[in-house]
């Protein structure tokens, strides 16, 4: 996968959480939220957790007009707002099996050349470096056996730094995960900030196959940007994901489920904002490629051709 894709994704929707939900969509009981089995506080998935975190937060952070553009649009749509809407569709469904498909295996584990920090993560994307510098402060675990159900805590809470280049920012994180039984629920919330005004904050909780997943950006101590997201694996295979989008006043709601139908796979849409949108997207295979043809329900149709 090209890194601009996997930047994109980043953005788009938290990678940890999807690495669960690929395997389950793929029937892989082996998936990190799948009950009976534990997600890991370390390993290869503590740095998928605390790495794709780092690059949305420092991406929105280090750049002037920090957050991602979420195009502002009336419940009746003009013509050019139209198809801009359809490009903002087209660009999410081409990102849904890249986010899915998600494997962070270019980060690097380091030794940590600065003597504060116990352990040190490296990514490099698009030529810039991303470093996560970190100590895990607090790491302990509870377990309870009332009710003749043992219930397990794991908790880890993390202090540190990290690097976009040369640009630095303070982050603190915690990660609880608790299992009862065959529930499994998972919790977490880290803040990245260059001071008390400007911070970004990602919270996350997960229960199998379910996830919810919230996104603040504070800018000069105003909140600018906030995301919540949903995602469900269906019994089918179908996969659900659903946000609201608040970006300057303005709200949005987007609804995405693919499935198949008659063997072909599709994509449902729904658009609130003032009002309720609706639109299919389908792929179909053609001579020069695969296309993904949108139609919007009393509106146009859209092409796109698949990379």
């Amino acid at each position: 996968m090209k890194h601009s894709k996997l930047k994109s994704l980043l953005f788009a929707l938290p990678a940890f959480a999807l690495l669960g939900c690929a395997a389950s969509a793929n029937g892989d009981k082996s998936s990190n939220l799948t009950p009976g089995n534990t997600p890991s506080l370390g390993g290869s998935n503590e740095s998928a957790l605390l790495m794709s975190q780092a690059v949305m937060g420092l991406d929105m952070l280090s750049s002037s007009v920090s957050a991602p553009k979420i195009m502002a649009k009336q419940a009746a749509y003009t013509p050019s707002e139209e198809a801009a809407l359809a490009d903002e569709i087209f660009s999410y469904i081409e990102d849904f099996d890249s986010i899915i498909g998600y494997n962070p295996s270019t980060i690097e584990v380091l030794q940590s050349d600065d003597a504060n920090y116990e352990t040190l993560y490296s990514l490099t994307l698009e030529g810039e470096e991303y470093r996560l510098y970190f100590n895990k402060v607090a790491e302990h675990t509870e377990v309870d056996r009332d009710d003749h159900e043992e219930e397990i805590a794991e908790y880890t809470r993390y202090e540190g730094v990290a690097y976009k280049g040369d640009q630095s920012f303070d982050f603190i994180g915690h990660h609880e995960v608790e299992t009862e039984g065959r529930e499994v629920e998972d919790s977490m919330e880290f803040i990245f900030r260059t001071d008390r005004k400007n911070y970004i904050s990602f919270t996350q909780e997960s229960e199998n196959d379910e996830n919810e997943y919230e996104l603040e950006l504070v800018q000069n101590g105003r909140t600018v940007l906030e995301k919540e997201f949903g995602i469900e694996i269906g019994r089918n295979g179908s996969i659900e994901v659903s946000f609201e989008i608040e970006e300057n006043g303005k709200e949005k709601e987007i609804e995405i489920l693919k499935t198949t139908q008659n063997g072909a796979t599709v994509y449902l849409i729904e658009i609130e904002q003032r009002g309720e949108s609706l639109a299919k997207v389908k792929e179909e295979a053609r001579d020069d490629g695969t296309y993904l043809v949108l139609e919007f329900v009393g509106g146009g149709t859209y092409e796109r051709l698949l990379a």
